[in-house]
């Protein structure tokens, strides 16, 4: 009999709320330690220690609270809900869906949800928002900043003619986007790196594994330098539709603001090929940038997208990669506020 064991960190917020974990892999056992209040006698019953097993009911937990006074621990007790709950991605969580009450037209994107309840990595889908900013619906984005409880931006220029009338209703929903590979990455408003006559191409959401406190990811970084990809230009972008199904490969990937290295959201590329068409260009020099179109009047039911086609002999890329995770909910029942946390997934295995 051998273990498997991965540890992570987080700090809860002011006001706890729940969140979710990406492990990878299939876990037996979660356990969490508070590492603040080690050796505290302060008067309070601070969650300590709290634990379960994935075939435990889900929302339960068991849990050893802080002795009040006291640098002991209480006896341990047992909840059913605000626990944990074990999930994959085959079957994620689904969450409820917050009004949206504004969306500014800058870059990025700034959103105002009241309680929106979001944090920065986490995957949005927008739906019936009104205005110049309707082509947005249906499209899911990367929250890359909270500015506070109430309004969080995301990785999109609403600065062009999308923001024109901005958006004054609709719903944003946190969604966990598909593990499955090849992965199809949205390209939001852009513009072409005339000068080397390269692609400068901004993607609408970040894959990434820099979960900082309370973030989860069904997959690595989307693209490598050196992959190839495929371009899809639908007519009504701004951009010639002869630049469609051009074929480019990754030079480089650049990481924004408040992002680590590994969350990507500037993608540069070399065109390599014409495709199939004689009238296809070979650098970027003869193309203009990526526009969005504002309102229903131009309303498109396709959006410009890349997509690794595995074509770059060396990079193994999404195309040849299923990143299915094993998740875990952590409810508000065993955090205590502003506290920093350690963690613990372990998996049993008999050889």
């Amino acid at each position: 009999m051998t273990t498997s064991l991965l540890t992570g960190s987080f700090t809860t917020l002011a006001t706890p709320a729940p969140f979710n974990l990406a492990l990878r892999g299939s876990y037996d056992q979660f356990t969490m330690v508070n590492i603040t209040d080690v050796g505290s006698t302060a008067a309070n019953t601070n969650v300590m220690r709290a634990y379960a097993a994935s075939l435990m009911p889900a929302g339960s937990a068991y849990l050893n609270l802080k002795t009040n006074g006291a640098a002991t621990l209480a006896l341990e007790s047992m909840i059913t809900t605000g626990g944990f709950t074990f999930w994959d991605s085959g079957n994620p969580p689904t969450f409820a869906s917050t009004t949206v009450i504004g969306i500014t037209a800058a870059d990025p994107a700034s959103v105002h949800a009241t309680a929106h309840g979001l944090f920065v990595g986490d995957t949005v889908l927008f739906t019936n928002l009104n205005g110049t900013m309707q082509p947005m619906n249906g499209q899911v984005f990367t929250v890359d900043a909270i500015t506070d409880a109430n309004n969080f931006t995301i990785t999109f220029d609403t600065s062009g003619a999308i923001g024109g009338t901005p958006a004054t209703t609709g719903q944003v929903t946190k969604v966990i986007a598909s593990p499955f590979s090849p992965h199809r990455v949205d390209i939001g408003p852009t513009a072409v790196v005339n000068s080397s006559g390269q692609l400068l191409l901004r993607l609408n959401t970040v894959p990434s594994e820099n979960q900082l406190a309370s973030q989860y990811t069904p997959f690595l970084t989307p693209f490598q330098p050196g992959a190839y990809l495929r371009l899809y230009m639908p007519s009504g972008f701004g951009m010639q539709t002869t630049a469609n199904f051009l074929l480019i490969q990754v030079v480089s990937l650049t990481a924004p603001a408040g992002y680590a290295a590994v969350s990507k959201n500037l993608l540069t590329a070399n065109i390599i090929s014409s495709g199939n068409s004689a009238t296809q260009p070979t650098s970027a020099t003869s193309l203009n940038a990526i526009t969005y179109p504002a309102g229903a009047a131009n309303f498109k039911s396709s959006f410009p997208y890349v997509i690794d086609i595995a074509e770059s002999a060396g990079i193994l890329s999404e195309a040849e990669d299923n990143a299915g995770f094993i998740g875990i909910t952590v409810g508000t029942g065993v955090q205590t506020a502003s506290k920093l946390y350690q963690w613990f997934a372990r998996r049993g295995y008999t050889l």
